[in-house]
């Protein structure tokens, strides 16, 4: 088990590390591609929310656990926050931060002086990351976390 836990650590900075820079670097092409002023000031906004969340993402984990190595080794003596609750919400912001990437741009190119056609590829183009979330919406799941007894429903 305290394999299994060691490795799980490890396994969520990196994911979590790789998470945060595929964000940025969709927000900086974004940058780059809207060259008018008011799109690029809200993205530096968007950027900006991006570092600080980025931050505090991969920083949680590794402190999650004082010391660290109670994360995976519970006999050693300290202490963790609910790693339950911290996850979820983690999660639910980092949801919100995808939609927040695949919606941005729609309004900026519903405005392009090019033809309904180009539009709509352009849109499909940037949303196809919806289909990811597709499977939320075509089924019924319960969630219930044994270490903290938070339920969810999914509907």
């Amino acid at each position: 088990m305290e394999s299994f836990l060691h490795t799980e650590f490890f396994t969520t900075l990196i994911y979590t590390w790789s998470q945060w820079v595929i964000k940025l670097s969709i927000s900086v092409l974004y940058y780059r591609i809207f060259s008018t002023e008011k799109p690029r000031k809200i993205l530096r906004w968007i950027i900006i929310w991006f570092v600080v969340y980025g931050v505090v993402n991969c920083i949680t984990p590794i402190f999650c656990c004082i010391p660290v190595r109670k994360f995976w080794d519970h006999d050693t003596p300290g202490y963790c926050i609910e790693w339950g609750y911290l996850h979820y919400t983690l999660s639910a912001i980092n949801i919100a931060n995808d939609f927040l990437l695949l919606l941005f741009p729609i309004p900026i190119l519903v405005k392009l002086n090019v033809s309904a056609r180009v539009r709509v590829i352009l849109v499909v183009t940037l949303t196809c990351g919806l289909v990811y979330y597709s499977p939320l919406w075509q089924q019924n799941v319960q969630i219930t976390d044994d270490s903290t007894g938070l339920q969810l429903r999914l509907s």
